[in-house]
C-alpha cells in the first residue's frame, strides 16, 4: 500500500522496506535534496522501480493531502493508497 507522509525520516524507513511513499513538505529545495540522498529502491522485488515521489505543500491542507493521494494513486495504481 502507498504512504503518504510529511515526516521525511519515516518515508526513508517506509521505501527501504519497499513501500512507495509521496513525501509532501513546505521547501521545493529541502525535498529535492531528500529525495536525491534516499535510495528508491529496495531488495523485496522492487529493484528498478521508484518508490519516492514528492509534492511541495502542507499535508494539513485538505486540498494538498487529497493531491498526495491522487499522485499516489497515479503512480502505483496497484498499491492501493494507506490512510493519512
Amino acid at each position: 500500500m502507498a504512504e503518504v507522509t510529511n515526516d521525511p525520516e519515516e518515508a526513508a524507513r517506509l521505501v527501504a522496506g519497499g513501500t512507495p511513499v509521496v513525501l509532501v513538505g513546505p521547501d521545493a529545495l529541502a525535498l529535492g535534496r531528500f529525495a536525491a540522498s534516499v535510495t528508491g529502491t529496495a531488495g523485496n522485488g522492487t529493484a528498478g522501480k521508484c518508490l519516492l515521489a514528492v509534492l511541495v505543500g502542507d499535508l494539513s491542507d485538505p486540498a494538498v493531502s487529497g493531491a498526495a493521494s491522487q499522485m499516489a494513486a497515479e503512480l502505483w495504481p496497484s498499491a492501493g493508497t494507506g490512510p493519512l
